[in-house]
């Protein structure tokens, strides 16, 4: 169950730490793509804890609440069925 839902879903970690956009451009350098929210966290996509901590760190950037984010089986199977159509409506031919 957690290979399909690791397979079908997006992965993230959010982080909210004292300089934000220092954070996000230290994650862009590096190839990650990021995301600013309104509350001020950032959201790194498709990376660990560990390699955000390590750019944080790296950068002397003191972070207050990180966490790992990932689907929920039912996410993960809208996902892999989003471009699914089961009904499709057909033109009525006229007589």
């Amino acid at each position: 169950m957690s290979d399909f839902i690791a397979q079908h879903s997006r992965h993230s970690v959010l982080t909210r730490v004292d300089k934000p956009e220092a954070l996000r451009e230290a994650l862009t350098a590096k190839g990650i793509t990021t995301e600013a929210l309104p509350d001020g966290r950032i959201e790194a996509m498709e990376v660990t804890v560990e390699e955000v901590g390590r750019i944080a760190q790296a950068q002397q950037i003191a972070v207050y609440e990180m966490a790992a984010q990932s689907a929920s089986l039912e996410e993960a199977f809208m996902q892999l069925t989003s471009q699914q159509t089961e009904y499709r409506a057909r033109k009525k031919v006229q007589r």
